[in-house]
């Protein structure tokens, strides 16, 4: 179970193999889903250190 700065949340772990936005895209990036976040959709370091500044 994840634990989150609110405490412990419920997720399923799995790969997406590609996950562009617009020009941007990682390839088999490691990815967590859940409720607990509501409408909420984060994207994490491991895409966002796919960037280049």
């Amino acid at each position: 179970m994840p634990a989150t700065a609110n405490g412990d949340v419920r997720a399923k772990a799995g790969t997406v193999d590609t996950l562009r936005l617009g020009g941007i895209g990682a390839r088999q990036l490691n990815v967590m889903i859940t409720p607990a976040l509501g409408d909420t959709d984060v994207l994490g370091m491991n895409f966002l250190s796919e960037l280049k500044s």
